[in-house]
């Protein structure tokens, strides 16, 4: 019993001591330093916050670039410390939050109710998609018996970076034979952003087309090396291996779905690219968790990647369609009407209660998507960094355009894709094999067809070869692409004249020598009336081609249907006539109809031209009234007469361009049309066109009532 007695009394002491021993260690426990709560301004906490949580992932949008810290210390907590690692930042020192002396960078949250005071720190950080981690060290004095010790507790955040993945789809109705056919084509964000027009075929007129943009979910962690193969996940390398589109001024591809430049710290090899391609495998749109739907230790995270209410998501279109011809309600199943002049918002259309994608859908006729001008998209999932982007989007109901090369040559004008230009002529080669030509887009392929079309002015054929943009596969609608010109897309023709021409257009003198050294002079001034070469030069406003052109022509072209210095007359060209002037005293030069330059001012009512000419030219010099006719007529007979038929041209200045005439000495008559011998009067021409206005000034200028 003795033994009995003393090992149950040991044996109650020992569980005593234990007791004791966890009491104890209870209130060391205590009181360590802790977080009672902890919570972020932005992003979405994947575990329960509390103070034995303490490690935790924050999923943040990769566009944040500072968040709000609030936390709320133990009652024995004496110092809470904060220190940021990221590696876009050299700076990593702690930062002091809190201490019970009233020191510390946090201040008081404005809702704090508690005993003790909820804290709040705001920090910044690198907007972007690496990886950081906030660190978080409570500390507290911990006594044991007679011994007092610093004890300190880690809290560790891992920021996880969310960005999106953005495509669009347009669907809609091709023209068909029978019926319409059904299109949908689809296109990355990046491919979007380097390519904004978006080439469609000819759709039923007046039917509904609808534009969806999806917002799918991108996890920058973990992060994989290229290796020459797509994956699933997002991936690095030095250089952007994000398919065709990702190089500049390519329009290959539709495989980029995210792609992200990076210039690291202190990184030898400059700059790193993530990227995300296409796979095979399909992409994830819906997360099914265990138990409740998408639930991470009480977190929704679907719920957070789903919500368009209190996050900043939208989608909205610009048009430059006034308010009143913008669509009233373009589809009734749209929620919203147009918000703004100009601005269409779309409707969120989510499919299951586990997607994590969100599409926004706008519907409306065809017609009106041809206005549209740019996509404005906001993916941001916290309601504090709504920052929106746009992009432009522009329907074109045109295939892709046509890049057009020439080898061992040079086309005129020169080919720039971003005109859209469809005539162009081949200059410095004798065929036109060396004319390349590709469309940009790899669905489609450059169908070739060589015409022979009528001589030029210097008599030798002009060939033109036409191109046309069509569709490498047989689909619905693969025909129905409209062509940039009636039946072509591009033609390029071989026409010696054309090249001159065109180098008349474009002021290059140099280029038109050029091209003329390959004529022979004699064939160069035998077809001066039939090319009219200097007359294009004025009428297109290129006076500075002139003193060039003068070198191989000359200025007087009597009988060519017009005249060098008729052009510049009656287009008013004064710094072109005086050029003509002064090289040339054969102002009264007549065009195949018999006009002088004098006369093809007066028609025209160039009042400083007819004064430039007023002292050079025969005013009384009479023109048939119709080709081949023998009955003539003056420029005053004209301007009283038959130009009353000229109307608003003239306006007011008649009245100044007949005193003008008089007083160079027009006469009020001209002789009458054999085999009469009775003249033709000033008089007689206004009465018999009605232009009662003239006759008075007439009298008054002298013209004579009984001569006949």
């Amino acid at each position: 019993m003795r033994f009995l007695a003393i090992g149950f009394l040991t044996w109650l002491m020992a569980a005593v001591g234990a007791a004791l021993l966890t009491l104890m260690s209870f209130d060391v426990l205590a009181m360590q330093g802790s977080l009672l709560d902890y919570s972020f301004s932005k992003g979405h906490l994947t575990y329960l916050a509390g103070d034995r949580a303490v490690q935790n992932t924050l999923l943040l949008h990769d566009d944040a670039d500072s968040i709000t810290f609030y936390f709320e210390a133990g009652t024995s907590t004496e110092s809470v410390k904060l220190t940021i690692q990221h590696p876009l930042l050299n700076d990593s020192n702690a930062v002091l939050l809190y201490s019970l002396n009233g020191e510390g960078e946090a201040s008081e949250a404005a809702d704090a109710s508690s005993k003790t005071p909820a804290m709040e720190y705001q920090l910044d950080l690198p907007a972007g998609p690496l990886y950081g981690r906030i660190t978080v060290e409570t500390s507290s004095t911990v006594c044991f018996f007679t011994q007092c010790v610093m004890s300190a507790t880690t809290y560790m955040f891992h920021i996880i970076r969310v960005g999106e993945m953005i495509s669009f789809s347009l669907k809609g109705q091709v023209s068909g034979t029978d019926s319409p056919k059904d299109f949908v084509e689809q296109r990355s964000w990046l491919y979007q952003q380097r390519c904004p027009e978006w080439y469609i075929p000819e759709f039923q007129p007046h039917s509904l087309a609808s534009l969806e943009v999806t917002l799918r979910p991108v996890c920058f962690a973990p992060l994989r090396e290229w290796s020459g193969r797509s994956s699933r996940l997002v991936q690095y390398a030095q250089e952007c291996q994000c398919g065709e589109e990702s190089t500049e001024g390519t329009w290959l591809g539709n495989e980029c779905w995210k792609e992200v430049d990076l210039q690291l710290l202190n990184a030898s090899s400059g700059s790193t690219c993530l990227f995300l391609r296409k796979t095979s495998v399909p992409v994830m749109d819906e997360l099914k968790v265990p138990g409740r739907k998408g639930r991470l230790c009480g977190h929704d995270v679907v719920e957070w990647l789903q919500d368009v209410k209190v996050s900043g998501k939208f989608a909205k279109l610009v048009s430059d369609l006034e308010s009143s011809e913008a669509p009233e309600k373009p589809d009734a199943r749209l929620a919203t009407e147009p918000k703004a002049a100009k601005e269409w918002a779309f409707e969120l259309r989510n499919g299951t209660e586990h997607q994590i994608s969100n599409t926004f859908a706008f519907s409306a006729p065809i017609e009106s998507f041809l206005h549209i001008t740019q996509l404005i998209i906001s993916t941001t999932q916290d309601e504090t960094d709504s920052e929106s982007q746009l992009v432009p989007l522009k329907m074109v109901p045109h295939p892709p355009p046509i890049k057009v090369l020439l080898k061992n040559g040079s086309l005129l004008p020169e080919f720039a894709m971003d005109k859209k230009r469809s005539e162009y002529f081949a200059c410095m080669v004798r065929d036109l094999k060396p004319v390349q030509a590709q469309v940009v887009d790899k669905r489609f392929q450059v169908k070739e067809q060589l015409v022979l079309l009528e001589d030029d002015c210097f008599g030798s054929p002009a060939f033109q070869k036409r191109l046309s943009a069509v569709r490498n596969e047989s689909c619905d609608y693969c025909e129905k692409y409209q062509p940039w010109s009636d039946s072509y897309d591009i033609a390029v023709t071989l026409s010696m004249q054309g090249c001159l021409n065109e180098a008349i257009d474009v002021g290059n003198f140099e280029v038109f020598k050029d091209v003329a050294s390959l004529v022979p002079q004699e064939l160069q001034k035998e077809n001066q009336h039939s090319c009219a070469f200097l007359q294009r030069a004025i009428r297109v406003d290129q006076t500075g081609m002139l003193p060039g052109l003068l070198t191989i022509f000359g200025p007087n072209c009597e009988g060519c249907k017009e005249t060098p210095l008729g052009v510049a007359a009656a287009a008013g060209n004064l710094k072109a006539l005086d050029l003509l002037l002064n090289v040339s005293s054969l102002t009264d030069d007549e065009d195949e109809s018999g006009r002088t330059a004098l006369f093809r001012a007066t028609q025209t009512c160039n009042v400083d031209a007819v004064g430039r000419l007023i002292n050079k030219s025969d005013f009384n010099h009479g023109m048939p009234t119709k080709k081949g006719g023998k009955c003539l007529i003056t420029p005053l007979l004209w301007l009283v007469g038959r130009g009353k038929l000229a109307g608003a041209a003239c306006e007011d200045r008649w009245k100044a361009l007949v005193q003008m005439l008089l007083k160079g000495g027009a006469k009020f008559t001209v002789a009458g049309c054999p085999p009469s011998k009775t003249p033709n009067t000033a008089l007689v021409e206004a009465i018999q066109y009605e232009n009662m206005e003239a006759v008075p000034l007439l009298l008054e200028l002298g013209a004579d009532v009984n001569q006949k």
